[in-house]
């Protein structure tokens, strides 16, 4: 999975997240003390939201969508999925 900025991360799959933004939205403001943490580094107009939000923008431009995660196959052997598996996969 995409890490939070995005950063020298290289996407293989989308998974189109649009439908469920704004749960996750609400989802991610649960975890207060991370919120609370990127507020006293980076100061009170910074949130947690806002990181997912420009990530998951920046992602669904390039699936084609108006919000979405990226993925990467993790090279194991044996190999423990498929890019199918995943709900709403976009190449």
């Amino acid at each position: 999975m995409d890490n939070p900025a995005g950063v020298e991360f290289a996407p293989e799959a989308y998974v189109d997240v649009t439908p469920v933004w704004e749960t996750k939205r609400r989802m991610l403001l649960c975890h207060e003390s991370q919120d609370a943490w990127l507020r006293a580094i980076y100061g009170d107009d910074a949130s947690i939201t806002d990181l997912m939000t420009d990530n998951a923008r920046a992602r669904g431009l390039a699936a084609g969508c108006r919000y979405a995660e990226a993925f990467r196959e993790v090279k194991t052997y044996p190999r423990t999925g498929s890019f199918a598996l995943l709900p709403g996969f976009r190449a």
